[in-house]
């Protein structure tokens, strides 16, 4: 009995030794899905099977994390079913801090004091089949276990790279992602654009030019058309900051994408099926957020063509309006050309969601 007491703090202490915890690239996203998705912008997509890309991210200072053993990523759960099989790659894994508001296109130069750790040598590693749709916010399925731990020191940004050769098969893959925001800007992501009822006018498709944005005299201007509604009917501009992704058991002939948190009325042309047009859009004004707002929109229009027990409703596609006052500091640098190019290009988007668990 007396040992067992003397073993019992020993105990305790592998226990919490072993206890892990995560955070994700960006914050916030544990369980909840990136307002992005990145198919080609991953080092296991070029035709030539080898790449080299950098995710940047200045949205995680905080504590000083010791210890990042795993990367993990999951298949976006926005989009429908796609042609994403598994494939293998030999991939090395890179991580150091860096400088996310101010990316190099080349490569070390990302990396501050031109120090990096490289946390998992090159070796072979199986991607799975993300063809299918499981839901919103898909599970952890690309799981990458490092050799060598990483400490974050929570002061700098965080840098996350990886390189591959011998990708086989090539393509596109879908991953949930997340895009950066500079200040005060907008930009529209385009919400699974197969999901779409098709009317007599053909495919109802929602547009969202950037031509149409601005910020003018305190006031965010988004501007929004659409083609092929039923011809010369009412509807709604359905706007919300949710998204339902549902057909309501099958009887919508399209998604439903946005929340309903407000509806605007419209009306389509009598001989096109257009609400609005590419020189004449349809105008939204609201407020400065402040700060980073993702607003959903989506067309709805009456279509008496729908026989019970289908909704007498045509749905266009979605789009999201990630509209920002505040900028999110996220940037990827890409080659998709060589695993061991020494510089790319910057774009502040298509930064995967990433877990790591230290």
């Amino acid at each position: 009995m007396d040992a067992a007491r003397a073993l019992l703090p020993l105990l305790l202490l592998a226990t919490a030794s072993f206890a892990q915890q995560t955070i994700t690239i960006p914050p916030g996203r544990a369980t909840t899905e990136g307002e992005s998705e990145i198919t080609p912008f991953i080092p296991w997509y070029s035709i030539g099977g080898q790449g080299r890309y950098q995710w940047l991210s200045g949205e995680n200072r905080g504590p000083a994390i010791a210890g990042i053993a795993k990367l993990e990523m999951r298949r976006d759960g926005k989009s429908g079913a796609g042609f994403y099989p598994a494939r293998t790659t030999d991939l090395e894994v890179v991580m150091a801090h860096t400088n996310a508001a101010a990316p190099s296109t080349v490569f070390a130069d990302n990396y501050k004091g031109k120090v990096s750790t490289v946390v998992l040598p090159r070796r072979t590693l199986d991607l799975p089949d993300h063809s299918a749709n499981v839901g919103m916010p898909a599970p952890w399925t690309v799981v990458i276990l490092f050799d060598v731990p990483f400490s974050y020191n929570g002061t700098d940004d965080l840098l996350v790279e990886m390189s591959c050769l011998n990708t086989s098969p090539t393509g596109g893959y879908s991953l949930d992602a997340e895009d950066g925001v500079p200040v005060r800007s907008a930009h529209p992501d385009y919400v699974d654009p197969a999901g779409k009822c098709t009317t007599t006018m053909g495919s109802f498709e929602i547009f969202a030019p950037m031509t149409n944005f601005g910020f003018v005299n305190g006031e965010v201007r988004l501007g929004l058309f659409a083609m092929g509604a039923p011809a010369g009917q009412a509807g709604v501009l359905c706007l919300g900051l949710g998204d339902p992704n549902s057909t309501f058991d099958g009887r919508l002939c399209a998604p439903l994408r946005t929340s309903l948190d407000v509806t605007v009325p419209v009306t389509s042309a009598n001989t096109t099926g257009w609400i609005g047009s590419p020189m004449h859009p349809l105008v939204l004004s609201f407020p400065d957020p402040q700060t980073t707002v993702r607003l959903r929109a989506q067309f709805a229009v009456l279509d008496t063509s729908r026989q019970p027990p289908m909704l007498p409703v045509a749905l266009s596609d979605a789009v999201t309006w990630t509209v920002s006052s505040k900028g999110v500091l996220l940037a990827t640098v890409w080659n998709d050309i060589s695993a061991t190019a020494t510089a790319g290009q910057v774009v502040t988007r298509f930064v995967p969601v990433m877990r790591l668990t230290y």
